[in-house]
């Protein structure tokens, strides 16, 4: 009977069939030297080739190297997988945050605390298998972490309470993962306990939260009329409006009152339109420096 043809797996599929970011197997493969990086992506190296690395082309892809399945059994590739921690900013792009709103999750949950600069692991963390490292050249203390806390229920329902459903359908993780499912975020509650009707607004105040910010939902903006802004920084003396989808032409109308009522006062006011839900640790910080307040 003829052996029935071996399953070939692309790297990122075998990197979920091991439960590890894509970035973080592919640099264990680099140090293994089965693969090494060229001009136009990754080559094979002679041993990668001798452990059965092979290459398909695809119109979509253009070529890229597959695996067999066996490979999942190689002793060398589990001895090496059982030794990886991974960082924050790992951790953050399997779950489709970024590393810096990863750290201050693990913060909450209390398995890292922040040094004079970056962050320590607590006794909690280590129990979790949470690896305090120095920078080489700067010496700031940073935490990483065994690929499997990516998969830690606590870690995943901290972060389906605090960032909801924000993620765009396009960012979901494969395999039906709901991270980000509508339907997960109970109510429109911010960790803080400010409430709110729609659940980017709950993003925003849950990122002021983590950056250590005091602010106010809801406060009325100083005038004759009675206006009130999404969110009042009084750090920065700092409004912030979001600009999401309006209802109706009188809550745009009101929008566009409220930041005429703060212009005609000369407040500071930064805005956010829904395509910047998904970068706030991009945008939130430069524009808040803007503004005087620094976010560290």
């Amino acid at each position: 009977m003829k052996e029935q043809k071996q399953r070939k797996l692309s790297t990122s599929a075998l990197a979920r069939h091991l439960g590890l970011p894509s970035l973080e197997l592919f640099t264990l493969l680099k140090d293994l030297a089965w693969i090494k990086r060229g001009p136009d992506g990754w080559l094979l190296t002679g041993r990668g080739e001798f452990e059965g690395g092979s290459y398909i082309q695809s119109e979509r892809y253009g070529r890229y190297v597959v695996w067999p399945e066996a490979i999942l059994d190689h002793a060398r590739l589990q001895s090496a997988c059982a030794d990886m921690v991974v960082s924050a900013s790992s951790i953050g792009r399997a779950c489709h945050v970024s590393g810096r709103y990863i750290n201050h999750v693990l913060h909450e949950l209390g398995w890292i605390s922040p040094g004079v600069k970056g962050w320590r692991v607590t006794g909690a963390g280590k129990s979790l298998g949470g690896v305090e490292i120095e920078h080489e050249e700067t010496s700031i203390p940073y935490v990483k972490w065994p690929p499997e806390l990516i998969g830690n229920e606590r870690l995943r329902a901290a972060l389906v309470h605090s960032y909801g459903a924000v993620g765009s359908e396009q960012d979901k993780p494969e395999r039906g993962d709901d991270l980000f499912a509508r339907q997960q975020l109970v109510g429109c509650a911010g960790i803080d306990g400010h409430q709110f009707q729609q659940l980017e607004l709950a993003a925003m105040c849950n990122w002021l939260y983590f950056a250590g910010l005091t602010h106010a939902c809801g406060r009325r903006i100083p005038g004759d009329k009675e206006l009130y802004a999404d969110f009042y920084l009084p750090g920065g003396n700092v409004y912030i409006e979001y600009w999401g989808e309006q209802g109706d032409s009188a809550s745009l109308g009101e929008k566009l009152e409220k930041k005429a009522l703060l212009e005609q006062q000369g407040l500071e006011l930064i805005e956010i339109s829904a395509p910047d839900i998904e970068h706030l640790d991009e945008i939130l910080p430069r524009e808040l420096f803007r503004h005087g307040v620094t976010v560290y």
